[in-house]
C-alpha cells in the first residue's frame, strides 16, 4: 500500500499536465482529489460528454441557499483531468476534503464579513481580501522572492504552468511549501481552525483508502500536502473531527465562465489569465506564440485595427528575441510587450481587448439537461412554462398588455429578474405610446450566461419571487442616495413585490430626512411619481408613497431658491434640467396642492435678481 501525493495549483494547466504525466506512470487503483465528499455522486455527471467546461460544482444548504460554496473547474483544471483519467481507466475516485455540511455549519465562527455566502475553496492557497481581513500569506510570492523576483503569479507562471514540467516537480513544489509552511503566518485563530480541521479530515479519508486500495493518489492545492505526509496520530484527527456541527446540503453542477474562474471575478483559489491558460492546453509548445499573436491580430482586426500577417511574423520574432534576452521561453509577458509594441503600434490601449477576449477569455461551459438545478432554476423553467415564454437565444419583442392576466404575470416576471440581474428580457421605462400605460414592450432574448446569472441570484432565495424581494431589501440597505432607493421602490412595485415595501420606505424616509443634497432630492421626486401612475395601473396599493412623495417635494420648494444662487453656469444648467424634470413629473401627479407649492418656488425663482439667469 502507498500514498503519493501530488501538491497543484487550482486551474494550473502545467500542473494538469504534470498531474497527467505521474497518473500514468503511478497508475493508481484510487484517486482522492480536494473537494466536496457531497458531490461524489456527481462525478460521472461533471465528466460526462454532455459536459462543457468551464462548469462549477455547487454546494448548498437547501433551506438557506445563500449559505453556499462553489468549487470551479476548466478543462486544464487538475482535479478535472484527474477526474477524466479515473473515469477513462476505471480509477476509483472520490472527493475528500471536510463535507461542506461541516464548512457551512462553521460559518457562525466568522467575523462579520464572513456573513457573506463562501465561494469556491476561498481558504485553499490563501483566502481573498475582499472577504477576509487579514493580509494574505501568498506561498507564489514567497517562493517568487526567495528566486529573486518581484511577481510571484509570474514565476510561478514561467517556472510550471507555461513549461513543460515533468512529473518530478511535485517532489519540488513539496519540499518548498514543506519549507514555507515553517515560516509564521498572520492569519487570525478561526482560520487556522477551520484549516486544521480540513487537514484533520482529508489524513481521516487517506487512511480509509489505504485500507482498500494499493496505490492511492491524492490531489491536492500544493500548500496542504506537508499536513498530510504523516497521518500516523489517526486519534488526534478523529478527536479533532468529532461532533461537529452540521446543516442540511444539496449538491449541483452549473456552467461557469472563465471571467468568474479569473481573479478579477472575485473567486477565490482563481488564475489572473484563464483564457491564456486555455491556449496553453490546447497548443502544442512551438506553436504557442505564433498561434496566440495570430489570435490577437484576428481580434484586432475584427475591431477594425490594422494588424497584418508580416506584423504578426514580426512580432513573433520580438517575443522571442525577448525571451532569449530573459533566459526563459516566450511568455504571456513576451507575447504582451511584443503585442503593443508590433500590432498596436505602441498604443497600450487594445490591451485591455485583449485581455478582456483572450487573456481572461468568454467561454461559457454548460451542463447535461438532467443535471440538478437549484431551487431558484426550477421555478423559474416551471414559471417560464406556466406563462408560455420560449427559452430561445433569438431575439424577439413582446408586446405585453397589462390588462390581460398572464401578460402582468409576464411583466411581474421580467420585472423581478432584472432586479435580480438576470436580464432576460429588457426594456428602456415603461413604453408608453398611443395604447397608452397598459402596454410594455419586451426584447426577450435567453443567452447561455444567463443560467450562471440564475445560479449566482440563488444565494437570495429559492423562488424568483422570495430571491427579488431578499435582494431588494439588501440594495435598500446598501443604498445611500435618495434617488436610489426612490428607482427602487418603482422596480418592486413594478415586480409586484410588496414584502420588502416597508423596509424600502423606512429607508426613503431615513435619508430623506438627513440628505441636503438638492439635486438627489429633485431626482428622487420623478420615480415617486412613476410609482404612483403605474402602481395604479397595476392595481397595487400605493397609498404610502404619496406622503412621501409630499415630503420630498416640500423639501425641494424650501431649498430651491437657496441652490440656485451663486452657482456657475453648468450647474444652473444641471438645475434647470432637474426643474423640467420635477415639472413634468408633478403635472402628470395632478396633486393640485403640490403643484400650487411648486409653481410658487419657481415664481419666486424667476423674480429674483440673485438667482442665476
Amino acid at each position: 500500500m502507498s500514498v503519493h501525493l501530488f501538491g497543484i495549483r487550482h486551474h494550473g494547466v502545467g500542473s494538469a499536465r504534470s498531474l497527467l504525466q505521474a497518473l500514468a506512470d503511478l497508475q493508481p487503483d484510487c484517486i482522492l482529489i480536494e473537494g466536496p465528499p457531497e458531490a461524489n455522486e456527481l462525478i460521472p455527471l461533471v465528466v460526462n460528454a454532455e459536459t462543457e467546461p468551464p462548469v462549477a460544482i455547487l454546494v448548498y444548504n437547501p433551506d438557506a441557499p445563500q449559505r453556499a460554496a462553489w468549487y470551479p473547474m476548466a478543462i486544464y483544471s487538475p482535479e478535472w483531468q484527474a477526474m477524466i483519467y479515473a473515469m477513462q481507466n476505471n480509477v476509483a475516485v472520490q472527493f475528500m476534503d471536510l463535507p461542506q455540511k461541516h464548512m457551512l455549519a462553521l460559518e457562525h465562527e466568522l467575523p462579520p464579513a464572513g456573513d457573506l455566502p463562501i465561494s469556491e475553496e476561498q481558504d485553499t492557497d490563501a483566502p481573498p481580501d475582499n472577504l477576509y481581513e487579514f493580509e494574505a500569506f501568498d506561498p507564489l510570492q514567497m517562493l517568487a522572492e526567495v528566486a529573486g523576483e518581484t511577481d510571484g503569479e509570474s514565476w510561478w507562471n514561467r517556472v510550471v504552468e507555461e513549461s513543460r514540467s515533468s512529473a518530478e516537480i511535485f517532489h519540488a513544489i513539496h519540499e518548498s511549501m514543506t519549507t514555507l509552511r515553517e515560516q509564521p503566518r498572520p492569519a487570525p485563530e478561526w482560520f487556522e481552525r477551520r484549516e486544521a480541521l480540513r487537514e484533520a479530515w482529508m489524513r481521516k479519508t487517506i487512511r480509509a483508502a489505504e485500507k482498500t486500495y494499493e496505490r492511492v493518489a491524492v490531489v491536492c492545492g500544493a500548500w496542504h500536502t506537508p499536513a498530510l505526509e504523516n497521518r500516523k496520530n489517526a486519534k488526534a484527527d478523529n478527536d479533532l473531527v468529532k461532533g461537529l456541527a452540521n446543516v442540511k446540503t444539496v449538491a449541483t453542477i452549473a456552467p461557469w465562465t472563465y471571467s468568474r474562474i479569473g481573479r478579477d471575478g472575485g473567486y477565490g483559489a482563481g488564475v489572473v489569465s484563464p483564457g491564456w491558460y486555455h491556449h496553453l492546453w490546447e497548443t502544442t509548445p512551438d506553436d504557442v506564440p505564433a498561434r496566440w499573436l495570430g489570435r490577437v491580430a484576428a481580434l484586432l482586426r475584427g475591431e477594425g485595427l490594422l494588424a497584418s500577417t508580416a506584423q504578426v511574423i514580426d512580432a513573433v520574432r520580438l517575443s522571442e528575441m525577448l525571451a532569449l534576452i530573459r533566459g526563459r521561453s516566450t511568455g504571456l509577458g513576451e507575447l504582451n510587450e511584443a503585442s503593443v509594441a508590433v500590432l498596436c503600434a505602441g498604443q497600450t490601449e487594445p490591451l485591455a481587448l485583449i485581455r478582456r477576449k483572450l487573456i481572461i477569455g468568454e467561454r461559457i461551459g454548460s451542463v447535461p439537461p438532467d443535471a440538478p438545478a437549484v431551487p431558484l432554476q426550477r421555478d423559474l423553467t416551471a414559471q417560464q412554462k406556466r406563462l408560455r415564454l420560449k427559452l430561445s437565444p433569438d431575439g424577439m419583442t413582446l408586446d405585453l398588455d397589462l390588462r390581460q392576466p398572464n401578460d402582468l404575470a409576464r411583466s411581474q416576471l421580467f420585472h423581478r429578474l432584472n432586479l435580480l440581474q438576470i436580464h432576460w428580457a429588457t426594456t428602456g421605462e415603461n413604453t408608453v405610446n398611443a395604447k397608452g400605460t397598459f402596454h410594455e414592450y419586451w426584447d426577450v432574448r435567453w443567452m447561455p450566461e444567463l443560467d450562471i446569472s440564475t445560479i449566482e441570484a440563488s444565494i437570495w432565495g429559492s423562488t424568483v419571487k422570495s430571491a427579488t424581494a431578499a435582494y431588494a431589501r439588501h440594495q435598500a440597505g446598501e443604498a445611500q442616495q435618495l434617488s436610489a432607493v426612490t428607482r427602487l421602490l418603482t422596480a418592486v412595485l413594478l415586480a409586484a413585490l410588496p414584502d420588502p415595501l416597508d423596509d424600502l420606505l423606512r429607508r426613503l424616509s431615513d435619508i430623506a430626512s438627513l440628505t441636503h443634497d438638492m439635486h438627489d432630492l429633485m431626482a428622487a421626486a420623478p420615480p415617486l411619481v412613476d410609482t404612483l401612475r403605474y402602481g395604479d395601473v397595476r392595481g397595487t396599493d400605493v397609498s404610502m408613497v404619496a406622503p412621501v412623495l409630499e415630503n420630498v417635494v416640500l423639501r425641494v420648494c424650501i431649498g430651491l431658491y437657496r441652490a440656485c444662487i451663486n452657482i456657475d453656469h453648468d450647474a444652473a444648467a444641471l438645475l434647470n434640467a432637474k426643474i423640467i424634470a420635477l415639472e413634468s413629473a408633478l403635472n402628470i401627479a395632478q396633486n393640485a396642492e403640490l403643484l400650487k407649492r411648486w409653481h410658487g418656488s419657481l415664481n419666486t425663482l424667476a423674480n429674483s435678481d440673485a438667482a442665476h439667469p
